[in-house]
Parts: C-alpha cells; structure tokens; sequence
C-alpha cells in the first residue's frame, strides 16, 4: 500500500470520501453541520461539497427548518447516481438484486440457470448480469457483487466448489471485469449471508457473531468487532474440521477432503438427540473461543426443535454472562442480497482508507 502522508490528492480523497460517509448517515445535513462533525474546516467542506454536487454524488435537499435567520442548505447522498448489482449463486439458480448508492434494494429477481441454451455455467452467469444491466443501463452500472457456494481465496480465485465443478481454481473476477470494465467482488456465499445477517438481522445488538450453515456440508462466518474475520488463508469458519472427539491423529489425511465434525454429523443422520449433541459441541467450542452475543444456525440439519435443545444444553453449561443468544433462521436467503450489497460498499470505500481492510 502507498504511503499516503504528505500526498495531498490522497487526503483530498480521504476528506471527501469522509464527507460522503456523514452525509450518508447523518443526511440531509448543512455544511456548517458536516464541518462540527468531521473537525475540518469550513472552507474546505464548502469546496468538497462542491465537488461532489457537481460530480452528482450528492444532491440538494431543501432547506434547514430554522424559524429565523439565513437558513443553510442540506445535502443529501445521490441514491440514483449508480447502481450495484448483486448475484447469489445457488445450486441451479441465482438470487439477484439491484441496489442504490443508498444501499436500498430497489429490485429483485431470481434467474433459473438455463441449462439447455448455455454453453457453460459462466456464459448464463454474464447473461444474468446482462439482463440486470438492461434494467439500469450499462453506463449506470458502477459495481457487481457475487455471492459463490465455494471458497474464494486472498486473489479472488475461486476453489473448493463442488457444486460448480467448471469454476475450480477459476479466475471469476478478472474474467468479469475484463466485460464489464467495473469493480467486481466475489466472496463466499456463507460470509456474505453472515454480513447481511449482521447488519439487517442483529441490528447493531452486539458486535461478534457466529452464522453456521449446517446443511450441504458445513460453514460459517465469523463477525469480530463488526468486521467479517477470514482468518490468514481465507480457511476461518471452516467448521467441518472442527475436532469435537473421535478425531485420529495418526491418520490426519483421511479428514482432509470432509472434515471429522461434518463426517461425524453424516453419521449421526435423523437422530435428533446425536445431531443436537454435536452441535452443542461445536457451540461450546465457538463460545470458548469467540465468546460471540450470538449464533445464528440454519440449513437442512438445523430446526427450531434442535436450537433450543442445543440453546437448553449451553445455558446448563455456561455462567449467564457468557451465555450467546442463539438464533434459528429458516430462511436465509434475503440476507444474502444485502451482504453481496454491504461487501460491494466496503470494498469501493477501502480504495480511500487510510488503512487497508481485510475482509468486510
């Protein structure tokens, strides 16, 4: 990363990207507000709101309602200055939305994968993101988001994809951006299911959280301090590989393909009591080590039955205060639109940061 200090078009951006920040959480806000809250000077408030008026970032917006005196202008962000498209790749089908600048999720879609007219999986992935493009016209298109059901590592090649077999050790967002010629972020669909979980589910009830999809296979994602943490190789949530017991150390290659937890779960098969077991297990560990204010548990090996016979066990086994609230989410797929959207954001803000980020 550039050293930034003592470049001023970087703290420019820095200020601006500052600016936009207050007035997309504090907005419609005056220039004499923004200034009281960023510590920066009027003047060069007055100049960078300028700017991006005229870039069309930001709009006008009446008014303040003082009842006496010159009554300052308000600002507010341009929620139709661009678009992110957002794409949840799922078995044999996509979930698809279309977010404002805002963040608001002005449209969505779901697209069945056309087996029969695509030549392969990645061509009906561009016609997916061509028919979004129709909606809002490709010039408007200022990102793409995707949501992919395998692991994506720290190029943002994507690997571990059984389902896809086609995208193994696949280039997706180089691929893509060579098309499109915009930003593209993909991630895996567990940690974009567990940010948009965060940030529209918990809202704001805490800052750690465990999401474990207990299904085809096992993941989860992990909030620490309101930041998704992928760990040094991208392997953090990897769950499946979790030693509760049984585990042999002398013969550690059979467990690398499927990990002993998802084995273990495989075996344990409709048993309520034996699945319930493992997964209280795989919770204690979680809270030892995380201690999060919740976990949220959902796919086919999870139902409201087991959570609260799991959620009975910690509560029997841990002090109140270390105790997570435990949640069980049926549905989890209209969180996944939000996290693609939440990701897209966070990446497109971390060009300007002082600081690199890691993660979402």
């Amino acid at each position: 990363m550039q050293k930034m200090i003592g470049q001023p078009g970087i703290l420019k951006k820095v200020n601006a990207h500052m600016i936009k920040q207050i007035i997309t959480v504090h907005g419609p806000i005056s220039k004499p507000e923004i200034a009281k809250l960023t510590k920066l000077s009027l003047p060069t408030v007055n100049k960078i709101v300028e700017v991006l008026v005229q870039e069309d970032q930001i709009v006008a917006a009446g008014l303040e309602g003082s009842s006496s005196g010159r009554k300052a202008q308000l600002y507010k962000i341009n929620a139709n200055q661009g678009y992110v498209a957002a794409i949840y790749v799922k078995d044999n089908f996509y979930i698809c939305g279309i977010s404002t600048f805002t963040g608001e999720i002005i449209e969505r879609n779901t697209y069945v994968f056309d087996e029969k007219q695509a030549i392969s999986r990645f061509e009906d992935l561009l016609r997916v993101i061509d028919l979004l493009t129709e909606k809002i016209g490709r010039d408007k298109l200022k990102a793409i988001g995707i949501g992919v059901p395998g692991a994506v590592d720290v190029n943002d090649t994507v690997y571990s994809i059984p389902t896809i077999p086609e995208w193994e050790s696949f280039p997706m967002r180089e691929e893509i951006e060579k098309r499109y010629e915009i930003p593209v972020f993909v991630e895996n669909d567990i940690n974009l299911t567990t940010v948009g979980y965060f940030n529209a589910g918990l809202e704001g009830r805490g800052e750690n959280m465990m999401y474990i999809y207990l299904g085809q296979g096992i993941g989860a994602g992990l909030i620490i301090h309101k930041k998704l943490y992928k760990g040094m190789s991208n392997f953090a949530g990897e769950l499946s590989y979790m030693v509760v017991d049984g585990f042999d150390s002398n013969t550690p290659h059979e467990w690398r393909s499927k990990g002993l937890l998802e084995r273990q779960l495989d075996q344990a098969g409709r048993n309520r009591d034996k699945v319930a077991n493992i997964i209280f297990k795989m919770c204690m560990n979680v809270v030892s080590i995380v201690n999060p204010e919740c976990i949220v548990l959902t796919g086919a090996l999870a139902n409201e039955e087991i959570v609260r016979s799991v959620e009975k066990a910690l509560s029997d086994s841990l002090h109140q205060w270390n105790m997570p609230q435990l949640v069980y989410l049926q549905n989890p797929d209209p969180y996944s639109i939000q996290g693609i959207v939440s990701m897209c954001f966070s990446h497109i803000d971390s060009q300007i940061q002082l600081v690199n980020r890691q993660g979402i």
